[in-house]
């Protein structure tokens, strides 16, 4: 379902599809199948891209400083996904992602999948 979110959100947004040669995104089964098939070399692929993303981002807004914000965050989940594991903060089984985000703008700049026992500050540096 997050997949469905996600292509709905994005197709509608009115900059986001111009930045793509094809002005078009591909539809939800293409991208999940997409992400079915994943592994190592398409992650190293997919952040080498987020780096130029970020470069572009960087040259584009000029900034006269960088305000990095890390921060966690809690996903419960249900089941038994792989990497999951029980946070006794938030009394739930799920992920603890690490975030960097550009401090006034909000772009994340990286992002990295943790199990829920990690402490929220925890590779941090």
């Amino acid at each position: 379902y997050g997949t469905d979110y996600a292509c709905k959100e994005l197709s509608a947004d009115a900059y986001f599809p111009k930045l793509l040669e094809g002005g078009q995104l591909a539809s939800q089964p293409t991208l999940s199948r997409f992400l079915s098939r994943t592994d190592e070399e398409t992650v190293h692929s997919l952040r080498c891209l987020n780096l130029e993303l970020v470069e572009f981002f960087l040259q584009f807004h000029q900034l006269n400083q960088l305000i990095v914000d890390i921060d966690s965050t809690h996903f419960t989940t249900y089941g038994k996904q792989e990497g999951v594991a029980y946070n006794a903060h938030y009394r739930a089984h799920g992920y603890h992602p690490l975030y960097a985000f550009e401090g006034k703008t909000g772009y994340c700049f990286n992002a990295q999948l943790r199990p829920g026992n990690r402490y929220c500050s925890e590779e941090a540096d």
